[in-house]
This record gives C-alpha cells, sequence and structure tokens, in this order.
C-alpha cells in the first residue's frame, strides 16, 4: 500500500470515528461506513447487513459509485445459505470473498448474479463476541479485489461494531432509567399507604408501559388455586374485567405460576394454552404471555 493509500485510509477512518464519537444514530454511520470503505477500496458497490434471528441478511447502509440508483436499498432482505459471501461470514465468524460469481450458491448469489456482481469482499461485525452483520464491497467487473482488502475493511468494522455498542449501551441505560422511575412511582405510593387497589392499578400501568406489552393483569390466589383479577391495564384502554374469578387447572400461565411458585411464559397462546384463564386470554386476544409471582410471607 502507497503512502498516499494510507493518509487516504486514515482520512476515512478519522471521519467515521468522528461520527462515532459525537454518538451519531447507527443508520447514519453505516451510510458513512459504506461510502467511505467503498471508495477507499475502488469497489463499484459497498454495503452493511445485519444477520437476523430469522436466518437473513438485511441490508441496513448501502452506497453505489454510480449514479444509477442503489442495486440492494436500505431494507432489502435475502435469505441466508448455500456458498456466498454473507452466508460464509455469518457461519465461520470469518472474513470472506468471492473472486468468481460461477462459483457461488445460495439466494444471496443468484440476487448477486441478477445484478451483474462480480467479485466479493466481506468481513464480519463483531458485537459482544458475537457476528452481528457483514461489511461488503463489490465489483461489477471481473477483476478479484486486492489481497488486503479484508484488513482494510476490518477498520471500517470495528468502528461500525463501536457504533452499534454505544448505542445498546444508551439505550441499556435509557430502559434502566424508565425502570427506576416507574419503581419509585410505586414505591411513593406505597409510602403514603395508599389503598390496594390503587397499588395494585399503578403497578398494572406501569409495568405495561415499561415492558411495551398489551395487557397487564394481577391476580389474587386463594388456598385452592383459584385466582381472582385484582387489576389490569390495557394499551387500548379497553376495560379488562377486573373481579372475575378464574378457576386453577389446565396449560396456562396462571395455574403453573401457582403450581411451581416460579415464573412462566406461554409463547403461543392460541396454540398450547388450555383450562379457564387461557379461555379468558384467548377471548382478549392473547398470543404470548408471561407471568411472575407476588409472594407474600413465604407464600
Amino acid at each position: 500500500m502507497s503512502s498516499e493509500q494510507i493518509v487516504q485510509e486514515r482520512a476515512a477512518l478519522r471521519r467515521v470515528a468522528t461520527l462515532v464519537a459525537r454518538a451519531t444514530p447507527p443508520e447514519q454511520v453505516f451510510a458513512a461506513v459504506a461510502a467511505e470503505a467503498g471508495r477507499l477500496l475502488g469497489s463499484d458497490l459497498a454495503g452493511i447487513c445485519r444477520f437476523d434471528p430469522d436466518g437473513t441478511a438485511a441490508a441496513v447502509g448501502a452506497w453505489s459509485r454510480s449514479d444509477h440508483g442503489m442495486p440492494f436499498p436500505v431494507g432489502t432482505r435475502v435469505p441466508l445459505g448455500g456458498r456466498n459471501v454473507a452466508t460464509l461470514v455469518f457461519e465461520t465468524g470469518r472474513p470472506a470473498r468471492i473472486d468468481t460469481p460461477a462459483d457461488a450458491s445460495g439466494t444471496p448469489a443468484a440476487f448477486a448474479r441478477e445484478r451483474g456482481f462480480g467479485p466479493v469482499v466481506g468481513v464480519p461485525i463483531d458485537v459482544e463476541g458475537r457476528p452481528w452483520g457483514v461489511v461488503m464491497v463489490i465489483s461489477l467487473s471481473p477483476q478479484p479485489f486486492p489481497p488486503d482488502t479484508e484488513d482494510r475493511l476490518a477498520g471500517f468494522t470495528e468502528l461500525v461494531a463501536t457504533a452499534i455498542a454505544n448505542t445498546q449501551a444508551r439505550v441499556e441505560l435509557r430502559e434502566f432509567a424508565e425502570e427506576q422511575a416507574a419503581l419509585r412511582r410505586v414505591a411513593t405510593l406505597v409510602a403514603r399507604a395508599a389503598p390496594p387497589e390503587e397499588v395494585f392499578a399503578a403497578v398494572a400501568a406501569e409495568v405495561g408501559q415499561l415492558l411495551a406489552v398489551d395487557f397487564t393483569v394481577l391476580g389474587r390466589y386463594e388456598p385452592a388455586g383459584a385466582a381472582t383479577y385484582v387489576a389490569a391495564w390495557t394499551r387500548t384502554g379497553r376495560d379488562f374485567p377486573v373481579g372475575i374469578r378464574v378457576e386453577p387447572g389446565g396449560w396456562n400461565v396462571h395455574t403453573l405460576v401457582f403450581e411451581s411458585g416460579r415464573s412462566a411464559r406461554i409463547d403461543d397462546y392460541g396454540a398450547t394454552a388450555s383450562g379457564s384463564a387461557a379461555h379468558i386470554g384467548r377471548d382478549w386476544g392473547f398470543s404470548a404471555a408471561v407471568g411472575m409471582p407476588i409472594s407474600v410471607e413465604g407464600r
């Protein structure tokens, strides 16, 4: 690499690092990285993809040397699989390259061929020790990228990872602050000896808003396991029937918590839940439920 190339690379990395240091929103960092890496490495296209839990790669940043539009705009999703750069990086956690498009396979390879992509180089973005996504540079000519392309691209992936980690930290800090504020509001009611029904209603509302759910219900158990709903909150504002008595039995969060004394969840309420509580949940459109026990004097 020539001294001029070194200067250009350091300048590009500094520009991105400045954005990261300013807590620039991730989508702006992604766009800047794609542009800086694409221009620096002499590619025709550059992109950043995020690996999602459903086995797809989603474009979150893109750049094109041409003014004729972006072949894979932000938001494009492609299923992983086969032999292609995105899938190789996802499976191995290491840089990957495809110098001959005919050697590639899978949906990402078909996507690339339809758009006339040539050689591709990709480097993983690791966040907290796990592959978060990939930064790729793409050529529209048959000429492979130089051997040092992976190393030069890696400098950008570290900055992307830092931007993502910083954003996650800010989100976690905000969520912690919101949780502490919610707890303080409820604790203030308790300290003022507010009536139990007021405390119950406040807890239901605070939990619902904090966790961004659709329903929150508080139930009081009877010795045999039946329960009476003593408070509820709904995101729609529709009145949930407080005061209803639910019989024990079946496979539902209410019964699981009573029988185990521990938290419980059902992720597919419509298909697997049963019993009195499940019937009420289905009537209200529950699709998933999580419950935590309220223990008083060890019971």
